[in-house]
This record gives C-alpha cells, structure tokens and sequence, in this order.
C-alpha cells in the first residue's frame, strides 16, 4: 500500500456547460497530474477538489479562472482492491481518534486509490503508513 501527504485544491466557480473542460485543460497546460478529483454543483455553483502532487502549480492554474483557489492537506492511499481494505483504513483512523472531515476515490482491478482529508492529516499519514506494512497480511 503506498501512502502520500499530498495537497488538496478546491475552488468554486460559476457553473455552466463544459466547466470540466476548462479546469481540465487549465491543469494540463501547467503540466499537472491529477491524482483524483470530485466535483459537484449546487445552488449554480461549481465546486472541484483536486488531489496532487503539483499544489502550487495547480493553484496558479486555476488562479486563471478564479482568485478563490485554496489548499489543503490530505492523504492518499492505494489499498488494495478487495474486501475490507477501506474497512482497515477506516478503523485504524478511528482507533487513533482520527476525524475524517471527507474521503473519496475509485478502483482499478488492483487497487483502490482514496483520498482522506482529516483533522490531523500527519498523524493520519503516519497511522496509515505503518497500517501498510501489515494490510496484505491481516487481509
């Protein structure tokens, strides 16, 4: 299981038709590897939270399209993908008194890469750094 400390970056533009494209393409043009997002709409409001390696670069991106950018820390983890590898994850955060203010990811046929944005994301990267060590064998 590999665990980073990465950067979240969120920003919240008006919403309309092909917004994805523009964020997108603003990313690529700076050279940005995303390593997961989510987006919603509410009330004609766009939201994005972006999960990289390239925080500033990616902030500076979007600066283009909005002043409102921000960053935040998060960790992302690669569990892999079978049942109860979240469940672990989960627990072993709970088990630390961890809050998890919001997670999100996918799968692959391999893997479950998932962001978790906490409360104390370097106590959660550490937790879930030594949690790796031992997943393949408690699954």
């Amino acid at each position: 299981m590999n665990v980073q400390l990465i950067t979240e970056v969120s920003v919240k533009l008006p919403d309309e038709t092909g917004l994805l494209a523009k964020v997108t393409s603003a990313l690529l043009g700076a050279g940005v590897n995303i390593m997961a997002m989510v987006a919603w709409t509410e009330g004609g409001t766009a939201s994005f939270q972006i999960a990289t390696t390239q925080a500033d670069t990616a902030a500076s991106a979007l600066m283009t399209l909005t002043p409102e950018v921000t960053t935040r820390s998060a960790v992302a983890v690669e569990l892999p993908n079978r049942p109860g590898a979240i469940d672990l994850a989960a627990r072993r955060l709970a088990e630390n008194g961890i809050y998890i203010n919001h997670v999100y990811g996918s799968t692959t046929k391999t893997s479950a890469p998932i962001i978790y944005q906490t409360e104390d994301d370097e106590k959660a990267y550490a937790i879930l750094r030594d949690t790796s060590d031992s997943l393949d064998v408690i699954l």
